[in-house]
């Protein structure tokens, strides 16, 4: 996932692993904009990894217990 600050000029990348679950809040939710770009494979840290399926959910908003 790719995630860019145009405001500082910064870009960043993480590996999400499969199965993963990633949570925005702060400034990840506010002040970064992110997206995954569409390839069929990503080069991390020197290693090639094939894509394969991903199903993404978006909660925009998650009432948490109290």
């Amino acid at each position: 996932m790719d995630f860019m600050n145009p405001k500082l000029g910064l870009e960043k990348s993480i590996l999400l692993e499969p199965r993963s679950l990633i949570v925005l809040q702060k400034e990840a939710r506010y002040d970064w904009t992110h997206g995954i770009a569409k390839r069929k494979t990503d080069k991390w840290e020197g290693l090639i990894i094939k894509r394969t399926r991903r199903v993404s959910l978006t909660f925009r908003t998650v009432i948490l217990p109290d």
